[in-house]
């Protein structure tokens, strides 16, 4: 409906020239389709989280006429944003005499707050720089893989290659080998999943060479880890399970020769954070993650945690979900604070609305969203609920799920790694389930979906531990 109104307007106002800021109208009006356009978008991200084999057979004709329709949505947006384009040249080419209008100029940036005593950058760390050199994992790829597998189609008309998979929950540790490497016990407590032999000494190397991996394939040894959700009396609530879903824009797209952006794929080693910003606790930040419920009846909803878990029946599934910046300055596989070396992209008139990178990190990566889901479960008091870093925010800015952030220490095979970004992501294929987009993919293995782990870990197990002789850094 917001559609229609818009495109309405517009057409209402083009043979109106005498009218006042015809031009102005148009270009509001084509900042209103951008806006309408990345909601559609969000509805697209939605219906990717879904495997369509899982679907029960009466929801599934419902479901591909639902995918189907967002699909054609947003090609109609896709022509409507084109005529609106050039509308506002015929406007500017018939001599309306209004300019263009200027961005406001950006204020003087304000100093940067101090930063609280901890967590500090270890001092005697060393940034890596470049690609790390090649490791053998010592995996069978071929046994590891398939070669006759479905040939995943066309991610179009979404503009952007697709890679996704299922990671189940692994080992809970107070470990960050990205923060506090060589540091065991020196985190809050984390949920790792991916590698589970993820812990506070891993490095490149040795995630390369050893673990299982909970994310479908051996032949994605990375780690990734996020804060524990906590029920607030003693105990863990682990997660059903993660999906993952990697994206970007392919090689060759027009986008990257108008606006500078440079196409690139993962280098060996890279490793981040991103969400909530520890070194920056002093000041308020806008969170990151994004919180839903989908109670099984009556349509999913989202907003702050609390808002959410409120409303979230027993048997509904909350969901918690971050995006991994996708902007990269091409040199360095970490930094001191494991965040200036990535960095987010922009849209603006400047890039033509189309997402770009800035000049300091030009090198666009797949980014990729993580999502959690949990299953509220008979008699538990969600209202208590916080994840594990909550505590670390200053009591003025402190709710349940404010500092939600996760890591990322890639540790791909390389030839497992390399493939599904020449198919998936440089050829624009909607991949999912480890499918590597050429008929070949990951092999399940016994994590995959949770059906080995659930029967032997519990759902909610009491908090561990911390190692003795260890303490909290942050």
């Amino acid at each position: 409906m917001r559609l229609l109104m818009t495109i309405a307007a517009l057409f209402a106002a083009a043979p109106s020239l005498a009218q006042d800021s015809p031009l102005e109208r148009a270009e509001q009006g084509r900042i209103d389709l951008n806006e309408s356009q990345n909601e559609l978008a969000q509805a697209r991200y939605d219906f990717g989280q879904v495997e369509p084999e899982n679907l029960p057979l009466e929801v599934f004709d419902d479901w591909a006429k639902m995918e189907a329709e967002a699909r054609t949505g947003e090609l109609a947006l896709r022509r409507a944003l084109y005529a609106v384009d050039k509308l506002i040249e015929a406007l500017r080419a018939g001599g309306v005499n209004v300019p263009t209008p200027e961005p406001e100029p950006l204020p003087d940036p304000m100093p940067d707050p101090e930063p609280i005593p901890n967590p500090q950058p270890p001092t005697d760390s060393t940034v890596p720089t470049k690609g790390l050199a090649a490791v053998q994992d010592g995996l069978d790829y071929t046994a590891l893989t398939y070669s006759h597998g479905r040939i995943a189609g066309s991610s179009a008309p979404d503009v952007v290659g697709a890679f996704r998979f299922i990671c189940a929950p692994g080992q809970l540790r107070y470990d960050d080998p990205v923060v506090f490497p060589g540091k065991p016990g020196a985190s809050h407590l984390h949920q790792f999943f991916g590698n589970l032999e993820a812990d506070g000494n891993s490095t490149y190397e040795s995630l390369r060479k050893s673990g299982e991996s909970t994310c479908t394939s051996d032949l994605n040894r990375s780690a990734y880890w996020m804060p524990a959700l906590l029920t607030g009396d003693g105990h863990v609530v682990r997660p059903e399970y993660f999906s993952i879903y990697y994206k970007r824009r392919p090689l060759g797209d027009a986008a990257f020769e108008n606006n500078g952006t440079k196409p690139a794929r993962f280098p060996r080693g890279l490793r981040y954070i991103f969400g909530w910003d520890a070194y920056r606790a002093s000041e308020y930040q806008k969170p990151k993650a994004n919180f839903k419920c989908n109670p099984g009846e009556g349509g999913s909803f989202s907003g702050t945690m609390t808002e959410v878990l409120a409303r979230c029946p027993v048997g509904g599934a909350f969901y918690a979900s971050l995006s991994s910046p996708k902007c990269w300055n091409g040199t360095d596989l970490d930094s001191p604070d494991h965040q200036a070396h990535m960095t987010g992209s922009y849209r603006n008139r400047d890039s033509g609305y189309i997402e770009a990178c800035p000049s300091t990190h030009p090198y666009m990566l797949p980014t990729f969203t993580i999502t959690a889901k949990y299953v509220v479960q008979e008699g538990e008091d969600t209202s208590k609920w916080y994840f594990a870093s909550d505590p670390m925010a200053p009591e003025e800015f402190r709710e349940p799920g404010y500092t939600l952030h996760a890591d990322w220490f890639g540790a791909w095979n390389d030839l497992a790694l390399n493939t599904w970004q020449e198919h998936c992501i440089e050829k624009m294929l909607n991949c999912s389930d480890f499918n590597f987009g050429n008929g070949s993919g990951g092999q399940r293995n016994e994590y995959y979906h949770n059906k080995t782990w659930n029967n032997t870990q519990p759902d909610r197990p009491a908090v561990p531990t911390r190692p003795e002789g260890t303490t909290h850094a942050h």
